[in-house]
This record gives structure tokens, C-alpha cells and sequence, in this order.
């Protein structure tokens, strides 16, 4: 079965969310790995670079926007 951006992302969010880094690190460098031979995966989401273009491409990104009461007295976000 192909690896896909969003059962990768998933399974990565699974594996951090469930423990600290050090203790999932060989799992989710295992799972980037399984992505990154997939001949499917990184022809959809790593095409080789033009001549000039950024070496690097951003394929996932998550944001987390946290406040505290004390945080949203003082500023508003």
C-alpha cells in the first residue's frame, strides 16, 4: 500500500502526541523512512528542482494557537 501525506501526518501525530521525542524517535524516523521509499509518495510530493528554485518544499505543517486567560487580558490575538 502507498504511504500518503495524510496517513503519514497521522501516524507521526499519532507516535508524538502519544509519547516525549525520545522515546518515539526510532518510530517516526521509521515512518519517514517507509515514506521516502515509496516511489509513489516522493514522486507526488518531492519532484526534483528546477535549476534556481528553493532546494526545500514545506510538505506538512501544522499550527498550534494556545492562550491562557492571563494571556488574552493582556493581548489580543
Amino acid at each position: 500500500m502507498s504511504v500518503t501525506l495524510e496517513s503519514l501526518s497521522k501516524d507521526l501525530h499519532r507516535e508524538l502526541a502519544a509519547k516525549p521525542i525520545g522515546e518515539c524517535r526510532e518510530k517516526v524516523c521509521a515512518l519517514i523512512s517507509d515514506a521516502l521509499q515509496d516511489d509513489a509518495f516522493v514522486a507526488r510530493h518531492l519532484p526534483d528542482r528546477k535549476e534556481g528554485e528553493h532546494p526545500r518544499e514545506v510538505l506538512y505543517e501544522d499550527c498550534l494557537l494556545y492562550t491562557s486567560d492571563a494571556a488574552d487580558e493582556e493581548d489580543s490575538v
